[in-house]
């Protein structure tokens, strides 16, 4: 559910909260700008998601080109065998690269991976495996995706998010305000010895907010964002050939 506040509603607000108003309209735009998509690439958010249009898969093929353009991060991504009744599912893991097999070929069962590989303009999908599709037999690549986010062009664009984030966003004003304006209530990020992250100031408030809206996505058990195993199952058995 979007948020029935503007940008413009919480600059006000982050004014009032720092005691300062000696950014221009245009810096005050960039700064709404640079805070949404902070918060839209923090976590693939279930309202930043998009269903991928379906790509049919061909014998002997292993890269399948995406048609949606608006593609940010993939989340989830399976295969669905639409010759049965029902159909069956196959999850895929979603790997970083992997590299072109075409020697080895995998029925709907066999492939395990999937990789979105970016060179370019020629974005595409590449399979674990090429393709060996008997006759008959129907597969394409389902899943989901999060998506681009709108560029803030004027604080009078609405917010994205449930109006019970509007901190998150207030929060991320005011440390930018901070620190465009030279102010040491901006904070900072602190590194220790072992590698762990401290924030001070606005810095830190900001960022507390932020994973605490974070954490309000990650109600399930087993969450299944991209930085988690997906496993593997099948939605039936496996039939003739393993097809």
């Amino acid at each position: 559910m979007a948020s029935t506040y503007t940008f413009q509603n919480a600059y006000d607000i982050a004014t009032v909260a720092s005691s300062s108003t000696a950014i221009t309209t245009a810096a005050q735009i960039g700064i709404a700008d640079m805070v949404n998509k902070e918060i839209w690439k923090f976590l693939p958010w279930s309202f930043t998601s998009s269903n991928l249009t379906s790509i049919s898969l061909s014998a002997s093929v292993q890269d399948y080109t995406i048609s949606n353009t608006d593609v940010y991060k993939l989340t989830k991504l399976w295969l669905t065998r639409t010759d049965t009744a029902p159909d069956q599912y196959k999850m895929l893991n979603l790997w970083q690269y992997l590299p072109p097999n075409l020697q080895v070929q995998q029925t709907f069962n066999g492939h395990r991976g999937i990789a979105y590989i970016k060179e370019g303009t020629n974005d595409r999908l590449r399979l674990e495996y090429s393709v060996n599709l008997p006759t008959d037999v129907t597969v394409q690549i389902d899943g989901e995706y999060q998506y681009n986010p709108t560029n803030v062009t004027a604080l009078s664009s609405s917010i994205a998010y449930d109006d019970r984030h509007i901190d998150v966003v207030v929060n991320g004003l005011i440390y930018y305000i901070y620190r465009f304006t030279n102010d040491v209530r901006a904070g900072e990020m602190r590194i220790d010895r072992s590698g762990n992250r401290a924030y001070t100031g606005a810095f830190g408030t900001y960022m507390n907010s932020l994973q605490a809206m974070a954490d309000t996505e990650d109600w399930a058990d087993q969450p299944q964002f991209p930085d988690a195993n997906f496993g593997d199952f099948r939605g039936t058995n496996p039939g003739l050939f393993g097809t």
